[in-house]
């Protein structure tokens, strides 16, 4: 079931089929660039200090991730950016398919997340 929340933009109300994390934060790599996730879901993810050419409706291959620049796996995540505000240097992308790699790597951060919040 979806939510409304307000997302860190300040974009204002949306529906998500997924919970937002912040932490641990992602890095992932897109167009050879790095960038660390403001937060991010099984759905996609919020970048801030993006540079690059990319606005909204654009398609994008997320290439690795991981939650560290030098320890990133790599991935083949087809996305597509849903929000930017190159004056402001965010993207919000969503992903449209994520590879079987991608997907454990994102499960098992979720999951270790979800415990972490689960009392004993």
């Amino acid at each position: 079931m979806a939510t409304t929340n307000t997302d860190q933009t300040g974009a204002g109300d949306e529906r998500r089929n997924d919970v937002r994390i912040d932490d641990p934060s992602l890095v992932v790599k897109v167009d050879g660039k790095t960038y660390n996730t403001v937060n991010w879901s099984m759905g996609g993810f919020l970048i801030e200090g993006y540079e690059g050419a990319l606005s909204t409706g654009a398609l994008l291959t997320v290439a690795a991730l991981g939650t560290n620049a030098k320890d990133l796996t790599d991935v083949c995540i087809r996305a597509r950016v849903v929000r930017s505000d190159p004056e402001k240097g965010y993207i919000a992308v969503n992903f449209l398919g994520l590879d079987s790699s991608a997907f454990s790597l994102l499960r098992t951060f979720t999951d270790i997340k979800s415990k972490a919040r689960t009392p004993y």
